[in-house]
């Protein structure tokens, strides 16, 4: 009979773990009913009131840059966790999530975070294993996704009048956009297949620098300690006021 090693769940991190889950359908609710544009313009329809902007930006700051960031710490640590199962375990793991996510892009909904995680960790989980110290690590993890937002500024100087296009898209392009939602088929597999496309293409030339940096950062704070409790009770409540701030 083999024995299966089994791992202690770490509840509070488990916990955490769903706030952020929960937390990430705030962004997605946009994208259930508003064309895709909504998602990172307030004003994909025109001039805006005052209210609107508002309730996008705190939407945006407070599910963007907290939920959907403490869910890629999270997921690195979970890299630095999972290193003693060893490397067959992980990557049939990490497959596996790229294979659900492919299938969940593809044929359900086109805002699928699995892939891009999936994809990423399979890369990262090396570099966690293969850092020398906690320090190291770090370092890498705020060079990685310095990296990032330099492409991403870069990005933003170069974009194109096609870019523009697709952030304000006229009528037509908003009813097509209904009927392949609502209607699926054929349609909306291809559309989902573009979308795709371009998804994997901006990981790979930026968004995925800021997401394996946000991995390893998780994963440093988790081979350090910190993520298991072991440091002050002060340390941890100055560190939250900052996080929120």
């Amino acid at each position: 009979m083999i024995k299966v090693e089994t791992m202690e769940r770490n509840v509070t991190l488990d916990f955490v773990r769903g706030v952020a889950i929960l937390g990430i359908l705030l962004l997605n609710i946009s994208a259930f009913g508003l064309p895709k544009a909504a998602y990172l313009n307030p004003a994909w329809y025109g001039a805006i009131v005052p209210e609107d902007a508002w309730s996008w930006a705190i939407l945006d700051i407070v599910a963007q840059a907290k939920f959907l960031t403490l869910f890629a710490l999270l997921f690195g640590a979970g890299l630095q966790m999972l290193l003693p199962r060893g490397k067959q375990w992980i990557q049939s793991r990490l497959t596996l999530l790229v294979l659900l996510g492919f299938i969940h892009a593809l044929f359900f909904w086109d805002g699928d975070i699995l892939l891009a995680y999936g994809l990423v960790g399979l890369i990262c989980w090396r570099l966690v294993r293969d850092a020398p110290s906690v320090k190291s690590l770090f370092n890498t993890g705020i060079l990685l996704y310095l990296v990032g937002i330099g492409v991403l500024l870069l990005l933003g100087v170069v974009s194109s009048s096609e870019t523009s296009r697709a952030w304000t898209p006229d009528a037509s392009a908003i009813l097509y956009e209904k009927y392949w939602k609502l209607n699926g088929g054929m349609e909306a597999i291809s559309n989902r297949a573009e979308m795709l496309s371009n998804s994997l293409l901006a990981l790979g030339a930026q968004y995925g620098w800021q997401l394996a940096g946000m991995m390893l950062l998780g994963a440093a704070l988790m081979r350090s300690g910190w993520l298991k409790g072991q440091y002050s009770l002060r340390h941890y409540r100055r560190t939250g006021l900052c996080w929120w701030r």
